[in-house]
């Protein structure tokens, strides 16, 4: 999967495209952003309430605030002014049969697709 390559490039280097072999797919009817692996086909979707998009671009992710925890949020801002947290965390879920991924910023959210707290990678 390596999406170590992937969460380096989300964390640092916005102004360049997304490296190879991954793919970002903003898809504006369902209102999603993801990322694809064009080797694999393994794709994430990033549930960030504001993503990046370069070139001073943001996309307002209004699905993905529908389950992030904001009191939880904005604890985790605070720790990370005085600590080595990283912002961006993994997590996964499979709930409907099928395995999901996700980006947040947070370690813990409630599932986009069952509303129960679900299990983050960091």
């Amino acid at each position: 999967m390596d999406s170590a390559v992937l969460f380096n490039f989300l964390l640092n280097n916005r102004e360049c495209p997304v490296p190879f072999p991954w793919q970002a797919i903003i898809d504006i009817q369902k209102n999603l952003v993801y990322y694809r692996n064009n080797e694999t086909g393994f794709v994430i979707f990033d549930f960030r309430p504001l993503v990046d998009l370069g070139g001073g671009v943001f996309f307002e992710n209004t699905i993905g605030s529908r389950f992030i925890d904001q009191e939880v949020l904005h604890e985790i801002s605070n720790l990370q002014d005085f600590q080595n947290i990283p912002r961006l965390f993994l997590f996964s879920t499979s709930c409907s049969g099928v395995t999901f991924y996700g980006i947040v910023e947070q370690p813990v959210i409630r599932c986009p697709l069952c509303d129960r707290i679900s299990r983050w990678i960091p």
